[in-house]
């Protein structure tokens, strides 16, 4: 495992934000202790690059070739976050496989506030805010990336998660004394219908969940997981 030393070196908005995270604090006593090593000998490497975006895949022939990055620097936003920030200094490594896993550029929702700098539904603790003037949006709210960008894993979407429901809750009151008739389920049911669109329910799923259970009780495993929604609909339409 190699890390480069220099890349762990930490700006003071980045040590403020690592006070606070003790999850980070780990992770970076792990990327130290594998900087310090010297006189690795193995057949293979891992490289751990950081602060570096690809920007280019090279191909030649048919076949990749090479990836081209670019170094960023870390800066603060008008929202008080670390962003990235590209430098323009590039670099060219070669590869003949390129694997991505970068997550998903959130896409806005017509008539929903959308900050496409961040591509995240402009939000206060998961509450939709109006950026221009941090008016709430009431009945509006946004969870996981959508929400905070794509970072985190299993660890941070649950506490985000709950946060979210928080403002829920807190609203619920005031939403049933609005009274407005647009949150009647069966009026939603109606609507779909009307529409032709064909939606799942919760009975719908569980026809899904004992499908996977027996599949995999076959096999000797929990289940067995359907991965396609083709797939997923074919079951649940006929379970029906």
């Amino acid at each position: 495992m190699v890390v480069d030393p220099r890349d762990l070196e930490l700006d003071p908005a980045s040590q403020a934000e690592l006070e606070e995270d003790r999850t980070a604090k780990a992770n970076l006593k792990i990327l130290r202790d594998y900087a310090g090593r010297t006189g690795q000998a193995a057949p293979r490497r891992i490289v751990l690059r950081f602060l570096a975006s690809p920007v280019e895949i090279i191909g030649e022939d048919g076949r990749i070739a090479a990836l081209q990055v670019e170094r960023n620097e870390l800066v603060v936003d008008a929202n008080g976050a670390l962003r990235s920030k590209g430098t323009g200094q590039l670099e060219t490594i070669q590869a003949g496989l390129v694997l991505r896993s970068i997550g998903y550029r959130t896409v806005p929702i017509e008539g929903v506030p959308f900050d496409p700098a961040t591509s995240t539904i402009n939000n206060v603790a998961g509450q939709v805010v109006h950026p221009n003037t941090g008016e709430v949006v009431r009945g509006e709210y946004v969870v996981g990336w959508a929400k905070r960008g794509p970072t985190g894993l299993i660890g941070n979407n649950k506490p985000d998660s709950a946060a979210t429901v928080e403002a829920m809750l807190a609203d619920l009151p005031v939403l049933q004394r609005l009274g407005d008739g647009h949150r009647d389920p069966s009026r939603v049911e109606a609507l779909l219908r009307e529409r032709g669109v064909d939606f799942v329910t919760f009975r719908d799923w569980q026809v899904l969940d004992r499908y996977e259970i027996a599949a995999g009780r076959a096999q000797g495993r929990p289940r067995v997981k359907l991965t396609s929604v083709p797939e997923m609909m074919e079951v649940i339409r006929a379970g029906r």
